[in-house]
């Protein structure tokens, strides 16, 4: 979706959402038409944006390391990653080997188990990254995908693998950075989203710190293609200026200006801008509210009073299709978003 919030991620099904998701599909392409017949504002082409560069140390984010976490979490052997599987554990696996490396500490044990429907389990990757107070930032993206149905294999490297490495690099940065830190970060990789927000879910009932120490929440879903990246909205995109390889889609800044202004300022900054339903005409907003709502981990924070954010690309051509592999993304895509995360959590952290 333009907002670049992930369609649906609450569906029983998850491959049976289709319905769903084509019924989203097509009030994104109303949405494009409307945006195009005059009614949004316009979207203020990158270049305008304030020209403050980084210097390189400021987030060292490599493309290559990016796309090397997408293709480990992709790889044949972690089969989908579905919830509860083998290849969900594997992948559980991957990302605490890499917060060991980064010196993050865990809660005791780094996977907090959960529940899921099919009488399986499925489990949370949590571990801290202590800054000077006690003050929590969460920092969160889901690990799981669909998994192999009849036959095929849903490998998921933009959903959400892209969203996992982009976190994973994050997390290492803010590690190196950890004397700047004056809130701490915790850094989650939810199990069970596909099926209903599980991961999430679980983790704000039990969670590992005492809820009311987290005072923000910042989701990544969907990180890795230019913004809304289905052909049929490319001409209405071009003809609304944007510039989807440097937009990315954000939720949760609604009605909170001071949020706002500190994530705009942190993506300016890595020349990205980011897209919110606050920038929509009153009646398309609306719409688009609607559809955003309770489709990512985010909706799990927001529903137990904490405020969260959520970055993503938004919906694709080859959302939950087989076809989401890693040559559908761009480390260049990812690694400018990533500098701009890192920019949000240290923000969020030290205001």
């Amino acid at each position: 979706m333009i907002l670049g919030c992930k369609p649906l991620a609450q569906h029983a099904n998850p491959i049976g959402a289709s319905s769903q998701n084509m019924g989203i599909a097509n009030v994104t392409a109303l949405l494009f038409l409307a945006l195009v017949g005059g009614c949004a504002r316009t979207v203020r082409p990158v270049e305008h944006l304030p020209s403050a560069t980084p210097k390189a140390s400021d987030a060292p984010i490599a493309a290559t390391t990016l796309m090397a976490h997408v293709a480990a979490l992709t790889s044949l052997e972690m089969r989908g990653r579905a919830a509860g599987s083998e290849g969900e554990r594997l992948a559980r696996e991957y990302v605490t080997s890499k917060l060991r490396m980064i010196d993050a500490s865990p809660f005791g044990q780094w996977a907090h188990p959960f529940p899921i429907r099919s009488g399986g389990e499925s489990a949370n990757v949590v571990g801290i990254i202590r800054g000077r107070e006690d003050r929590i930032i969460v920092l969160g993206a889901h690990l799981d995908h669909l998994g192999e149905r009849n036959g095929e294999l849903f490998l998921g490297a933009e959903d959400n693998a892209s969203g996992v490495a982009v976190v994973l690099e994050v997390a290492r940065v803010l590690a190196e950075r950890r004397s700047e830190l004056k809130r701490s970060v915790v850094v989650a990789f939810f199990g069970g989203e596909e099926i209903g927000l599980l991961g999430s879910k679980a983790f704000v009932a039990h969670p590992p710190i005492p809820r009311e120490r987290i005072d923000t929440m910042v989701n990544v879903d969907m990180i890795g293609r230019p913004l809304v990246d289905q052909s049929a909205l490319a001409l209405p995109k071009a003809a609304l200026g944007i510039r989807d390889a440097w937009t990315v889609g954000l939720v949760g800044t609604k009605d909170r200006p001071e949020l706002r202004a500190l994530v705009d300022a942190a993506c300016a900054a890595e020349k990205v801008e980011a897209v919110a339903g606050e920038d929509l005409p009153e009646t398309i907003a609306s719409v688009v509210e609607h559809f955003t709502k309770n489709r990512g981990d985010n909706a799990s924070f927001e529903a137990a009073g904490i405020p969260a954010v959520f970055f993503s690309s938004g919906e694709s051509d080859d959302y939950h299709q087989p076809t989401d592999t890693l040559e559908k993304l761009s480390g260049a895509i990812m690694t400018r978003r990533a500098r701009a995360i890192v920019r949000v959590m240290l923000a969020l952290s030290q205001r």
